[in-house]
């Protein structure tokens, strides 16, 4: 039970439990663990409750609602910001071999052929 006071407002009781979690089931899909998405939706619930203003005609639950689905959605955005981060060093497939090939080594070169190509500029420049 989480006890919380609104401005203007007697002593108002939330209950967070499991069973309360609908908002969060949309969410389901996204591949993100239910535990973080309730939690998230947590921290959304916390900001509903101190920015809701009684005078505006909006319920309570229809304000929070819309909270925490906010809070989550700009988590998810936040989140696929860094799933385009690509290392050099990730797998990408198979060779004939059945080696694992990595963005290293089709995009990396042997240092053999630097130091020839700088020999071959060195040796165009004296001629």
């Amino acid at each position: 039970m989480l006890i919380l006071t609104l401005p203007g407002w007697t002593v108002k009781k939330v209950k967070l439990t499991s069973g309360r979690i609908h908002n969060v089931k949309k969410f389901d899909n996204t591949g993100e663990d239910l535990e973080d998405l309730i939690s998230i939706g947590t921290i959304g619930l916390i900001k509903a409750i101190e920015s809701f203003q009684t005078g505006k005609g909006t319920k309570l639950a229809t304000f929070a609602a819309r909270c925490i689905e906010n809070e989550i959605l700009m988590h998810l955005r936040s989140l696929k910001k860094t799933r385009k981060d690509v290392s050099l060093h990730d797998p990408i497939g198979t060779d004939k071999e059945g080696n694992e090939i990595t963005l290293i080594d089709i995009l990396g070169t042997e240092s053999d052929d630097v130091a020839d190509k700088v020999q071959l500029k060195i040796e165009k420049s004296d001629l």
